[in-house]
């Protein structure tokens, strides 16, 4: 199934609700730099979920550009930028068509970034073809450098009567029935976001937020797909966090692929969503949740060559079976050693290290150190255990 932000994704600017002003300035600046006329590169902000790239996208199809979309995250330093991004500024596209380029949440960026700011501000400044930046925010002192080369256009919170009116079209399309009621509540519930609002529709129906499926389903979903959309479905049927999503694709890829590149591929897409975990972490920027749950779905899932046909074992991760097992010893342990501690009159912390010599006297007449320590007959056998 396709999601409904993916299927009902602008193709045209006029099918990107709201914003009138801003996507006509837009178009004249593009019909502009298209002819000839020597344009600053635009920035357009404003909070998510509004269709900032989704216009970069309606643009491109609607004047049949090639679009190049480059994320923050590869511009952290002036030699990657060098190496990957300033080269598309001069080169030509393939099959010679003009080219326009996105570059997406560069508000992401910090202050660590070693000048990848400034170095993409005497890039743009400069460009000869179409630039179009995104940001939520641009009051941050980090964005200085690159405000006076660039123009800029906002984008604001999309009125709920457009939504609800956009909502009421794709569920004729769609053949969804919801009351009313629910409609107004998701329109004016959502912020002005669409595409949480779009979200939010399709949950109402398939419940799909609501729906449990069992951790062996998602990997199914995600080792068996062949298409991306088909793997990024994974996320939202899923019943788990993304840290448990990570822990169970690790303990099973090599379960479900059986080429060596396949799995070495698998792990190094798998590494690539930890990274951007804890950039977010590290950051509090939660923009690039999309791109860890992307390269743990898609990028797993298409690390094969060819679909495998065979039913796999999917196994609970070993790591959390060990951690189980790691925290019932402890518990067991510290609570064995507070009651001997308590009848032979010393701490529970000296009690620990000799466990295993408390055990082998406890041993020798089990049912009265029962009685005599108070133990369970968990913790009775958990003695025994350590004797041997």
């Amino acid at each position: 199934m396709v999601p409904l932000t993916r299927k009902y994704m602008p193709t045209k600017l006029e099918e990107i609700i709201g914003n009138e002003e801003a996507k006509e300035a837009i178009r004249k600046w593009l019909t502009s730099v298209l002819h000839g006329k020597k344009e600053k590169p635009i920035m357009v902000h404003g909070p998510p979920g509004i269709g900032k790239t989704s216009l970069a996208y309606a643009l491109a199809r609607e004047f049949d550009l090639e679009l190049l979309e480059i994320s923050s995250s590869n511009l952290r330093d002036k030699a990657s930028l060098e190496k990957s991004i300033r080269p598309a500024f001069y080169s030509k596209t393939i099959f010679g068509k003009q080219r326009i380029i996105l570059i997406d949440d560069i508000d992401a960026m910090t202050k660590d970034d070693r000048g990848g700011m400034g170095e993409l501000a005497d890039l743009v400044k400069d460009a000869k073809i179409p630039v179009m930046l995104t940001a939520n925010v641009t009051s941050d002192p980090k964005m200085k450098s690159i405000k006076q080369f660039v123009h800029q256009i906002q984008m604001k919170k999309v009125a709920p009567s457009d939504i609800a009116h956009l909502m009421h079209s794709i569920m004729q399309k769609e053949g969804i029935k919801i009351t009313e009621e629910m409609v107004s509540k998701i329109a004016t519930g959502c912020s002005g976001d669409v595409r949480s609002a779009l979200n939010d529709l399709e949950s109402s129906v398939f419940n799909i937020r609501d729906r449990k499926v069992d951790e062996k389903t998602v990997l199914r979903t995600i080792f068996k797909s062949s298409t991306l959309s088909g793997a990024r479905y994974a996320s939202s049927i899923m019943d788990m966090d993304r840290d448990m999503l990570k822990l169970w694709l690790d303990e099973n890829i090599a379960r479900e692929y059986e080429d060596k590149e396949e799995i070495a591929q698998a792990f190094q897409w798998l590494s690539k969503a930890d990274v951007f975990d804890g950039r977010i972490m590290n950051r509090q920027y939660y923009g690039y949740l999309r791109y860890s749950m992307t390269l743990m779905t898609a990028g797993v899932g298409l690390s094969k060559k060819q679909k495998y046909a065979k039913i796999s074992e999917y196994q609970f991760p070993l790591y959390l079976m060990e951690m189980s097992r790691s925290m019932f010893t402890r518990a067991m342990s510290k609570s064995i050693a507070t009651k001997i501690g308590k009848m032979v009159h010393t701490s529970s912390k000296r009690v620990m290290p000799q466990i295993s010599f408390y055990a082998n006297l406890v041993k020798r007449d089990a049912e009265r150190a029962k009685i005599f320590y108070s133990l369970t007959d968990d913790e009775l056998e958990f003695l025994m255990g350590i004797a041997g």
